[in-house]
């Protein structure tokens, strides 16, 4: 049996502009709508509701007091453990927001409102800032490795866009790439790669001509001085190639005096290392600190973000 309005309530209303801000022009009523059963499609039920000789407005009504139309309808389950009862919430008029524009402005004619913020990374290095190998006097890195911070930017940017010219899926689709190609953004262009997608909310919203928009809200970390491609590691470990085959790193056994104990062959003795040694190239042990480079992220285009 398909799901039906069975009750309709209005539980408050602001009755002019009580309880808004001085810049704001709107007023708010909310309802309680029931419906029979959950409904897998409950926008159609629930906005616009009647029953009782109560009606949700719906968008291009207008307040029975003020006059001001309908700009824009929310509703949501009014508790998870009865998922066919809704709270709806009807918003009249226009408000002024963060972008100080009121009235007829499109939303998404507006420009973008951008929060920024650092993104703090520790990072073991080999040198310091000055370029200084991080070793002692005898040429022999720390056991404990020098610990820097560096920094990205990250871009918090909410804006609105028509839902016929946004797609929120492409756009989740790219979550965790990095720009294929450059962007502009915030007044910045930034390379190709130099940009990762962390997230990106949307929010269903009707304008008072009843254009359905999405409120966007983004999460981009720029590259400063911390590549969001590349991930730089140390190579270095317990194992070492030698005459081609892979074996554990050792070092020479000493006395207490610090003298090299030899067996009864005359050869030296070697114990395991205690510590990870460093590789070159071709895993053979060395004394000289090398890295390796990864691909932590791949790229994808980005043409949902105009």
């Amino acid at each position: 049996m398909a799901a039906s309005v069975i009750d309709v309530q209005k539980l408050s209303g602001t009755g002019g502009s009580a309880g808004l801000k001085a810049t704001e022009t709107r007023d708010r009523d909310i309802y309680l709508v029931t419906l029979s059963e959950p409904a897998t499609n409950p926008r159609s039920l629930v906005l616009g509701a009647s029953y009782g000789g109560v009606t949700v407005p719906s968008i291009g009504d207008a307040h029975p007091v003020t006059g001001l139309p309908v700009a824009r309808v929310d509703f949501d389950p009014e508790d998870p453990s009865t998922p066919e009862i809704y709270r709806v919430t009807v918003e009249y008029g226009q408000s002024q927001d963060a972008d100080g524009l009121t009235g007829g402005t499109e939303p998404w004619s507006r420009a973008d409102r951008v929060t920024r913020r650092p993104v703090v990374y520790e990072e073991a290095v080999l040198v310091d800032r000055e370029e200084v190998p991080y070793q002692n006097s005898a040429g022999d890195p720390f056991a404990d490795p020098l610990i820097v911070k560096k920094r990205n930017s990250l871009k918090i940017i909410a804006r609105r866009r028509r839902k016929s010219t946004f797609d929120p899926n492409a756009a989740e689709a790219c979550i965790d790439t990095l720009n294929g190609s450059a962007i502009t953004l915030d007044g910045e262009s930034i390379p190709a790669f130099q940009a990762v997608l962390h997230s990106v909310e949307t929010r269903d919203a009707v304008w008072s001509d009843g254009t359905p928009y999405y409120e966007i809200t983004l999460e981009i970390e720029v590259q400063r001085s911390v590549s969001l491609k590349y991930k730089e590691v140390q190579d270095k470990g317990f194992i070492c190639i030698e005459g081609g085959q892979r074996v554990a790193a050792s070092v020479p056994m000493t006395d207490g005096a610090g003298n090299e104990v030899k067996g009864m062959d005359g050869r030296a003795l070697r114990v395991p290392v205690s510590a990870p040694v460093f590789l070159d190239a071709d895993g053979t042990s060395t004394t000289t600190p090398t890295t390796k480079v990864f691909v932590v992220r791949t790229s994808s285009t980005w043409t949902w973000l105009s």
